[in-house]
């Protein structure tokens, strides 16, 4: 089964995208330090957000949940995605206090397109963002599950050397 692993350097805002055979995923928003509410008014969290909109160029579902994505920092430390209980706003720059943290679907369908967030655990002050990781299962035409018929990876890496101009202009 071969797999496509695709690159992308985002070297101005408006690169903050990566686009495969099946898939794209772009960055409307990054947000370094949010406080996030995590179910319980005193459960508050420091996290790190993409705001992100995945697209399905394919004509049929595709999952987004089989692997979750991957962040890896500019100190060369890998994150897991954080799977959070009905996350709001607490604080944050760009985002309004109560605001709901929507998840990316499930599955997205044929042609299609879903919006959300995506979230990870706080970074270490010297650390930002440098690399995302996005690894997509391609099943028989109509599934979910099963045998893989084809894989896709897609990478977004930051120019860190631009990297303020990315978090200061990201999209909206």
């Amino acid at each position: 089964m071969p797999q496509n692993h695709l690159k992308a350097v985002a070297r101005s805002p408006d690169e903050l995208l990566v686009r495969g055979k099946y898939f794209e995923v772009a960055i409307e928003k990054i947000v370094l330090d949010a406080e996030v509410v995590n179910g319980f008014p005193e459960a508050v969290g420091h996290f790190v957000l993409f705001e992100v909109v995945y697209s399905n160029f394919w004509e049929y579902v595709i999952s987004t949940n089989s692997l979750g994505a991957l962040l890896i920092d500019s100190n060369g430390f890998q994150h897991s995605e954080c799977s959070l209980y009905n996350p709001v706003i607490h604080k944050a720059k760009g985002l309004k206090k109560g605001t709901e943290l929507q998840s990316i679907a499930y599955e997205v369908q044929g042609q299609a397109r879903s919006a959300g967030f995506l979230v990870f655990p706080e970074l270490k002050k010297s650390a930002v963002p440098h690399r995302l990781i996005f690894q997509f299962q391609i099943f028989e035409p109509g599934q979910t599950s099963g045998y893989v018929q084809d894989s896709e990876k897609l990478e977004l890496i930051f120019d860190l050397s631009l990297y303020g101009r990315l978090i200061g202009e990201s999209k909206k």
